[in-house]
């Protein structure tokens, strides 16, 4: 069995595959972690109390959009889900707004494909660190543009998508550098 393993490792479209599998572990688990931890049925009591990440890590963006915003001058107030202007305006951070699909690719890039240790971590946890960091800015100023009496009239702009176009291309010249970068099986590729 170990010989077939290895045979599979040296083959050129492994990562690729590899990449496949952890993309898709990484994001139906959180799906899956986050669906059982919101009451209906298969509702665990239990993970939502003790071991919700997800509403942690909501919390972490929130604190952090609200920081931005205080930067600019403007007092917060975070609740559950959002965080709110003093004038009452705010944002809602549902689930699809918290990054995780991009987390999920950002994260099976890293590990899929070879690398030493030391560079897999610093990538893993600078790319992390930084998608986290737009995200809080991208929240913030979602609030703070539809608290001004123009964002209140273009709020069909899809900052969603923007978000993900901008993130998505820094990530990608991010990779672009990881796979210029000395791998364990020698020099990276030349121009």
């Amino acid at each position: 069995m170990n010989v077939h393993f290895s045979r599979l490792r040296s083959h050129r479209y492994f990562p690729v595959g590899l990449f496949l599998v952890l993309y898709a572990f990484f994001y139906f688990g959180n799906k899956f972690y986050t669906g059982i931890t919101v009451p209906g049925n298969l509702y665990s009591s239990f993970l939502d109390q003790y071991l919700n990440y997800v509403k942690w890590f909501r919390h972490v963006l929130l604190e952090g959009a609200a920081f931005f915003m205080r930067i600019f001058g403007h007092s917060t107030t975070i609740h559950e889900h959002g965080v709110k202007l003093e004038n009452g305006y705010g944002v809602q951070l549902i689930y699809a707004c918290m990054g995780f699909a991009i987390y999920s690719f950002w994260w099976a890039m890293i590990l899929a494909f070879p690398q030493t240790l030391k560079n897999k971590l610093l990538y893993l946890l600078g790319g992390t660190f930084l998608i986290t960091l737009l995200n809080m800015i991208r929240i913030a100023a979602v609030g703070l543009v539809f608290n001004s009496d123009w964002g209140r009239q273009h709020r069909n702009i899809d900052h969603h998508f923007i978000f993900n176009v901008v993130v998505y291309l820094i990530l990608f010249y991010m990779l672009y550098r990881w796979f210029n970068l000395k791998s364990p099986s020698g020099p990276a590729r030349t121009e």
